[in-house]
């Protein structure tokens, strides 16, 4: 009897490890899915799965990152700062992973946003969808250049650099060429008698 109530408690102790590990695999299956939809430019695919992914592990940050990717490229930045936020939570600061998903969010956070478009299956919705993701892309990729202050900027120090030695150059030359002749002290001129200037 002992050994049947044993059994049944290990039995129950064991079923949601395994409950979770079936979630985690399932979650990891549609991640691949996704992560293969999203390589090939099929960013609403991709979408789908990283979605799924995410509903069967919120406690996991993979997702939420993958996820803020594709709305990035369907140009959804409400939706990709929301996930990438949810993602840097999840994680620590010094992950690997945080420098390209703050970079994205902050370059999210500078593009408009696009009107958000009704979910149809039509055609045109697949071509618009195409042309935003396009334009998302080249938004991306031509980020406005960062705003450094004039002195963080290194040519600011080289040329300020340069300015003052052609200066010091410039005042060395005037004082040493520009002299008056009368100035000068005479030679001395030194003889048996001893030395004596001349005039």
């Amino acid at each position: 009897m002992r050994l049947a109530v044993a059994t049944v408690a290990v039995v129950l102790l064991a079923a949601p490890a395994r409950a979770d590990e079936d979630r985690a695999a399932a979650a990891l299956g549609h991640l691949d899915v996704g992560i293969a939809a999203y390589r090939a430019g099929d960013y609403v695919t991709a979408r789908g799965e990283f979605e799924a992914a995410r509903r069967l592990v919120p406690d996991k940050p993979n997702p939420y990152r993958w996820l803020g990717m594709a709305d990035v490229q369907l140009g959804d930045c409400t939706r990709a700062l929301l996930a990438f936020e949810t993602f840097l939570a999840h994680v620590p600061a010094d992950d690997e992973r945080v420098a390209e998903v703050t970079r994205l969010r902050d370059g999210c956070q500078r593009a408009p946003a696009p009107p958000p478009q009704p979910a149809t299956a039509t055609a045109t919705a697949t071509a618009a969808t195409a042309a935003t993701a396009a334009t998302a892309t080249t938004a991306t990729a031509t980020a406005p250049p960062s705003r450094k202050p004039l002195a963080r900027r290194w040519w600011f120090w080289t040329a300020l650099g340069g300015a003052a030695a052609t200066a010091a150059a410039g005042i060395t030359l005037g004082v040493v060429l520009g002299a008056p002749r009368e100035t000068r002290l005479p030679p001395i001129v030194c003889g048996t008698t001893g030395c004596a200037g001349s005039m």
